[in-house]
């Protein structure tokens, strides 16, 4: 179940992810119970998501919480409202400038994905899977100061959570944005077809849709490992990221932010809903 193939490395969630359900729709693991509703949210960074927002993010975490596998397959009423959920938010886009705020930092658990028919049968198979909890997390927001520079690179780190008495596997890429950019960096330009055939997952390369830079993760794979409870050492995932060019890269797009709840559009077309826990 851990062996994963080399195409599952360009998934634009950074994960290794097995085949998505006829609609395509697919939640990750059982919600936590602090997903309750909160009337209002306020951070140290003093940014106060408005009380309409935090209403809509509440019905959609529970539109989320509501589903199962079942109904996500079988009924298009349940697609179509975590659909409109979703774009009702992306429209009000919360905090701009993603990839420039404190809050883009921290660890997120993936709640929801979904896929328009664009990723790899090997992409989805942690993500689809409701055994494993799947956190994201990222450290690309510029410092503070407009004088000093971050001692180390940007990065968005995926960890796939196989619980306490196993492990987790780590999946780390470089992460180069409008203000913490990479130098010399390239992004994807490859679709990732061969000979026109939907082997790896088709990959886009256009532009943010809002044409703002400042909301595009363009990210690489740097290393990545499996770190389980029973061995004193990391045993290393077998890719040799380097050696793949082009195939290792990918970008996401920031298309919602607030203290709390990110929705975010992958090179694959995937849409991702994640929920701030650290």
């Amino acid at each position: 179940m851990l062996a994963v193939s080399t195409s599952s490395i360009s998934s634009s969630f950074l994960l290794p992810s097995p085949a998505s359900p006829p609609c395509g729709i697919r939640i990750p693991a059982p919600l936590p119970a602090f997903l309750a509703p909160w009337s209002s949210l306020s951070t140290a960074t003093g940014i106060k998501t408005p009380r309409a927002l935090v209403q809509k993010e509440d019905t959609l975490l529970e539109a989320i919480q509501g589903l199962d596998r079942r109904e996500i397959q079988n009924s298009a009423e349940a697609r179509a409202r975590v659909k409109s959920l979703i774009d009702d938010l992306e429209a009000s886009k919360g905090i701009k400038k993603a990839t420039a705020t404190k809050e883009i930092n921290g660890k997120w658990r993936l709640l929801y994905t979904s896929s328009d028919g664009t990723a790899s049968p090997i992409q989805n198979t942690f993500v689809g899977s409701k055994a494993f909890a799947i956190y994201q997390e990222i450290d690309i927001a510029p410092p503070l100061s407009s004088s000093s520079s971050p001692s180390s690179p940007a990065t968005v780190t995926n960890i796939v959570d196989f619980g306490d008495s196993i492990g987790a596997l780590n999946v780390q890429a470089l992460a180069s944005t409008l203000f913490r950019p990479i130098p010399g960096f390239e992004p994807r330009k490859g679709d990732g077809k061969f000979f026109g055939i939907n082997v790896l997952g088709v990959s886009k390369t256009e532009v943010p849709r809002d044409g703002d830079p400042a909301d595009r993760i363009d990210f690489k794979f740097d290393n990545a490992g499996f770190d389980l409870g029973f061995l004193p050492f990391r045993v290393p995932y077998p890719v040799p990221f380097r050696l793949l060019g082009d195939e290792v890269k990918g970008w996401l797009e920031v298309t919602y932010l607030s203290p709390r709840l990110r929705l975010s559009r992958g090179n694959k077309g995937t849409i991702f809903v994640l929920q701030k826990v650290e």
